[in-house]
């Protein structure tokens, strides 16, 4: 396997990990907000610096919640089956999404609230990062891509939906408190499968591929997992992947972070703090992983 840094003034914000030999890959795995490491924090402190009135424990807290939880493993894992059999290649965002979402284009990527903490200097700044972090990703694409090839999007989410709009609150304990509260507790979240521009008409726009949607939705429900689509994110026009997906074939797959491990607290609610289940990933990637062997087979 060989690894390829894309430096962000000198700081690998996006790694390419190529299973295979040269370009045309069958399959790239993109996993955009599964980063959880201090190297982002300590490269970039100064978009760290406005948050040190919150004790340690409550920004650590809006940092796990913001994160995609094993999403990286899921990614990695489904490489690991497949890359004897397809040319692979993982590609991964090495920055919080708390501070800047790369799935996001740059008007967007950051949290409204989070937002008002920041200069306008850092403002701009984050918004460069985030500029070259999706021109970087389409360029990989671009020159490692088969024409013929798909791309998969990983993502994790809470557990149950939030019965409160958590990206208009004031500030970073509130918006902990939208997602912890027995208050704000809503339906039970599926693995969701985004496919669907609805922003023109009710009925939507089918953006990802359709194939590939129905290999994996397949394989997934013979394991007995149970699917809903664009419920509860669908494709907008504001996401890096609605443009990824409008110039290649790909979907994007978020999956309930208890589908893939357990939390730390006692508390019911509370999927915070999450302890990895080896044995989840490995079965929710092997389906993955089974459906696109069978997508490939019948191409």
């Amino acid at each position: 396997m060989n690894v390829i840094d894309y430096t962000y003034n000198n700081y690998p914000i996006v790694n390419a990990y190529n299973y295979g030999n040269g370009i045309n890959a069958d399959l790239i795995i993109l996993c955009q907000h599964g980063f959880k490491d201090k190297d982002f924090s300590e490269y970039f402190p100064h978009f760290f610096r406005p948050f040190k009135q919150y004790q340690s424990e409550i920004f650590s807290s809006f940092l796990e919640i913001e994160h995609d939880f094993a999403a990286r493993d899921v990614a990695f894992q489904i490489a690991k089956i497949l890359h004897k059999k397809l040319h692979v290649m993982v590609i991964t965002v090495n920055c919080d999404r708390a501070i800047m979402d790369a799935n996001r284009t740059d008007d967007y990527c950051m949290i409204p609230f989070i937002r008002k903490y920041f200069s306008e200097t850092i403002v701009n700044e984050i918004k460069s990062l985030n500029i070259f972090v999706r021109e970087t990703i389409l360029s990989i694409f671009k020159k490692y891509l088969n024409p013929e090839g798909y791309i998969i999007d990983i993502h994790s989410m809470w557990p149950f939906n939030v019965k409160v709009d958590y990206e208009d609150v004031p500030n970073i304990k509130e918006f902990i408190y939208a997602f912890t509260s027995p208050f704000h507790k809503g339906t039970r979240r599926e693995i969701n499968f985004i496919t669907h521009d609805f922003t023109h008409d009710s009925e939507g726009e089918y953006i990802a591929n359709k194939n590939l949607s129905i290999a994996i939705e397949n394989e997934l429900r013979k394991k007995e997992y149970y699917i809903k689509y664009n419920d509860p994110f669908s494709m907008l026009p504001i996401r890096s992947n609605y443009e990824y997906f409008s110039l290649y074939n790909g979907i994007a797959i978020d999956i309930p972070r208890d589908f893939l491990g357990v939390p730390h607290s006692h508390n019911t609610i509370d999927f915070s703090y999450m302890k990895k289940n080896k044995n989840s990933i490995i079965s929710i990637s092997d389906a993955m992983a089974s459906g696109l062997l069978k997508l490939f087979a019948q191409a």
